[in-house]
């Protein structure tokens, strides 16, 4: 019997040691290099899938390409066309880009998509230097499938060099907090804050709270002549941006039609419900997560932390001190919480957040723990799948107007009348590459707040002519049409509708063509 007892505490003793080997073996695996890596090449890959697609030109993105290739370097510090934003660093890092390469589609996006690759490879490196190492990896991975940054990557805006330059700047606070700050290290703060204000325009926010946490640590450690060379390095930015604001900043600023459309889109402490609807934004849409409720991912950020506070007081400030800094200049009305412009912050929260999330399965004892790990691995699984799938399909509108342009470039007579509402910016870019660039063209009104009264005076002075093409994605477009002419054929696609019409004559049964228009609202 008592050899019987032996055999079975030795087996059982023996299965404790292999279930063990297993899961350091497990544990070792998922905190690899290795799997860093392919998270990496995966996050690559789909970076350069999306920009491959070689999506049609959208309208914020055709109206700041006409700027950069058709305005002389000094217009590009003033104001844009078309109440368009955009750092002058970024402008004429396209222009370079542009003169020596062409103007096309893939050639505008260069820098975009430079800067998302710059982003992922930076955010690994911020990941190793404020999470844990069960963190690093989930939060790497949400961050290289998020479909946000992959739209984003791939579109001519400046927003993932805003995202780029916030990890630069994050890091080199980092990396000057854990040495001593001689002069020629200063000198190299004072350098990449002044350049990075005039390539991003939330970049300040990001270069104040550095600042902020590196002057509060050096006055904790009582070491005055860094606080002093600080101070030199905070004159430096402050006399950068101020030229920067003074050259081209205060042109956006004093832009009415932006400041109407970003009025409602400021925190405010006398409408709650709106600001809290914005705050909770900065949850969902700089990654764009698949949740129909943000404040549960608040939660999580709260504890992931609680844990990076306990970790490390300087680099949780890092994080922090940043977004409150966001959150102060839109109470002040003075930086819109509005979709795209909070890019910048999704390594800000996403650390923290991973870190919560980890938090969730490990810190839970006793009977809590698996709840702590089946919470966790929901949040994984409604955070990842979505996204992954999302990423995999690539953009939903990867062809937009273009096409209807190149039928119209091809089909469009000599004499014809080419009628363009919204789609203006789009037109202008492409009609010299598809045919267009001959044939005049009928602006209509856009943006404008009398649009009935004057869109039907341009419509009327159509009258008369026996073939005018009109694209629209607009219902009141055909439907004035119809009320003066006949409708001879209807293109759909994917972004808009291509109509040819008959002015000459009073109007006549369409009925074919009405059945190819899309419904009404």
């Amino acid at each position: 019997m008592r050899a019987l007892f032996a055999i079975l505490e030795v087996r059982q003793h023996f299965s404790v040691r292999l279930a063990r080997d297993a899961l350091l073996t497990q544990r070792g695996w998922y905190q690899s290099e290795w799997l860093l890596t392919a998270v990496l090449l995966v996050g690559c890959g789909l970076r350069l899938h999306w920009y491959l697609f070689d999506r049609s030109l959208s309208w914020d993105e055709a109206a700041l390409a006409l700027n950069v290739l058709h305005k002389p370097v000094p217009a590009l510090f003033g104001s844009l066309d078309d109440d368009q934003a955009a750092p002058v660093g970024f402008l004429l890092a396209v222009k370079v880009v542009t003169s020596m390469f062409g103007a096309s589609e893939r050639m505008l996006r260069l820098v975009p998509f430079v800067s998302s690759i710059g982003a992922l490879l930076l955010f690994s490196v911020a990941a190793k230097k404020f999470g844990s190492k069960n963190a690093v990896p989930l939060a790497l991975a949400f961050f290289a499938v998020s479909r946000s940054q992959l739209n984003w990557s791939s579109e001519f805006k400046q927003y993932m060099t805003d995202v780029a330059l916030t990890l630069v700047v994050l890091l080199a606070g980092v990396w000057v907090s854990e040495r001593r700050l001689d002069a020629r290290r200063a000198l190299g703060m004072a350098l990449l804050g002044a350049i990075a204000l005039w390539c991003s325009h939330p970049v300040v926010f990001v270069l104040a709270g550095v600042g902020a946490v590196l002057a509060y640590d050096s006055v904790q450690q009582r070491d005055w002549l860094r606080v002093r060379r600080l101070a030199v390095v905070g004159v430096c930015w402050s006399a950068s941006f101020a030229l920067h604001y003074t050259v081209s900043l205060r042109q956006t600023m004093q832009n009415n039609v932006l400041m109407s459309f970003w009025d409602d889109k400021f925190l405010s402490f006398t409408e709650i419900e709106r600001s809290l609807r914005l705050l909770g934004a900065v949850f969902v849409i700089p990654l764009d997560f698949a949740v129909r409720h943000p404040w549960p991912l608040f939660l999580v950020f709260a504890l992931g932390c609680a844990t990076l506070l306990e970790r490390s007081v300087t680099r949780f400030l890092f994080l922090i001190v940043p977004l409150v800094c966001l959150v102060v200049a839109s109470l002040a009305h003075v930086y819109p919480f509005y979709h795209r412009l909070i890019l910048f912050t999704a390594p800000l929260w996403l650390l923290p957040t991973a870190e919560g999330i980890v938090a969730l399965a490990s810190r839970a004892r006793g009977p809590l723990r698996p709840v702590g790990i089946t919470i966790a691995a929901i949040l994984i699984g409604l955070l990842g799948a979505a996204s992954l799938a999302e990423a995999w399909r690539g953009p939903a509108d990867a062809q937009g107007v273009r096409p209807l342009l190149a039928y119209l470039g091809q089909h469009a007579e000599a004499g014809d009348t080419i009628y363009v509402r919204e789609f203006i910016p789009e037109y202008k870019y492409y009609r010299a590459a598809l045919g267009l660039d001959d044939r005049p063209f009928v602006a209509g009104q856009r943006l404008d707040p009398l649009w009935e009264r004057r869109e039907d005076e341009t419509l009327d002075a159509l009258r008369g002519r026996p073939r005018v093409w009109a694209i629209s994605d607009f219902w009141q477009v055909p439907a004035r049409l119809d009320a003066i002419g006949t409708c001879l054929q209807s293109i759909p696609g994917p972004a808009a509708v291509l109509y040819l019409y008959d002015l000459s004559a009073p109007p006549r049964d369409t009925s074919d063509c009405e059945k190819r228009r899309p419904d009404a609202p």
